[in-house]
């Protein structure tokens, strides 16, 4: 009963903003170095971003569910995140890309956990 409190304390809201999210960081440099365009942090629900599109060429991507293994940070040529145009995925570290637009998707058919596993 110790940790009713602490639970409660916590909106569901913020729950859900952290499981299947990424902080992604955005720079001009193809190698993640270079001027940072800004940072995110989205997850599945969060749909398509256009952020730093057209100036940023790599993203520096990490988790914050250390325990979700079903979610990518996925980058596309158009600017509506159209599955046709995909070029880059990634769930850790630098990913190049100029993109276009980009989201955070779950690869799990209905949005199932650890399908990867």
């Amino acid at each position: 009963m110790r940790w009713a409190p602490l639970i409660s304390s916590i909106s569901f809201s913020h729950l859900l903003i952290l499981t299947g999210a990424f902080k992604i960081s955005l720079y001009t440099g193809k190698s993640c170095t270079g001027a940072s365009d800004g940072t995110v942090i989205l997850g599945p629900k969060d749909g398509c971003r256009k952020d730093a599109a057209g100036v940023a060429a790599a993203a520096v991507i990490r988790g914050t569910d250390p325990q979700d293994d079903n979610s990518y940070t996925v980058f596309f040529s158009s600017d509506d995140c159209d599955p046709d145009t995909a070029i880059a995925k990634g769930d850790d570290g630098c990913v190049a890309a100029n993109y276009g637009s980009f989201a955070v998707w779950n690869v799990c058919p209905d949005g199932r956990t650890n399908c990867l596993a």
